[in-house]
């Protein structure tokens, strides 16, 4: 008879705190604690990842083949071993050890959906808040206001309202900040140019385009 571990349910708050491949590397490197404690030492580098096809289940993990040396055993003994005594939690309805020493990890679909309408019914979709008390600043978009804007500055405006919006969605304070260099050297050249070059005409005509043109006369 298996065993059932001890795992978070999807609707437990530890698990809003964590991400399916946190909870299932959590859950192994505490059973290959419990079955084999001397491998206590090196759990630290034991993780789930998920797997590059489903056809191999959707997670997996290489700890037999990390642990092998320690426990003086075959990578995919180790991994057998592990498949035939440990306990799983309601997450994972198979394990299958695999050459050369994979620990494959099939979720359970029930269990699946249950998280996911955990996740959607919740209001950060079951995000882990990772930036709670701690702040960045974001300087962006910040184009030379003594030059026309162009289609970059858009792009780099868009990337930096996304980042914004992305890091308060994680709970860090932010600080976003469009400098618009409005003052310093460019100015002073743009001023100095006023000064010994502008066609009043032009200026009237089209000021735009005649304070970009005595820019970079400024500059020759």
């Amino acid at each position: 008879m298996i065993k059932t571990a001890t795992m978070p349910h999807a609707q437990h708050k530890a698990s809003e705190e964590q991400t399916i491949g946190q909870m299932l590397t959590a859950w192994l490197q505490g059973e290959f604690a419990r079955l084999f404690p001397t491998s206590n030492p090196h759990l630290a580098r034991v993780q789930v990842v998920p797997t590059l096809s489903s056809t191999h289940g959707d997670y997996q993990s290489n700890a037999a083949m990390i642990l092998a040396k320690v426990l003086q055993r075959g990578p995919r003994e180790l991994a057998q071993a592990f498949v035939a005594q440990a306990g799983r939690p309601e997450s994972v309805a198979q394990l299958d050890a695999v050459a050369p020493g994979f620990i494959n990890i099939h979720l359970d679909n029930a269990w699946l959906a249950d998280h996911l309408m955990a996740m959607f019914e919740d209001e950060h979709l079951g995000v882990a808040p990772i930036g709670r008390g701690r702040t960045v600043i974001l300087d962006y978009s910040s184009p030379n206001v003594a030059k026309p804007m162009h289609i970059g500055h858009i792009r780099s405006t868009v990337i930096g309202n996304a980042l914004d919006r992305l890091h308060r969605f994680l709970g860090y304070r932010v600080i976003a900040d469009n400098h618009l260099g409005d003052w310093g050297t460019q100015f002073g050249i743009l001023i100095m140019g006023y000064r010994h070059f502008v066609d009043p005409q032009a200026l009237q005509e089209n000021p735009i385009a005649e304070l970009e043109r005595i820019y970079v006369r400024s500059y020759e």
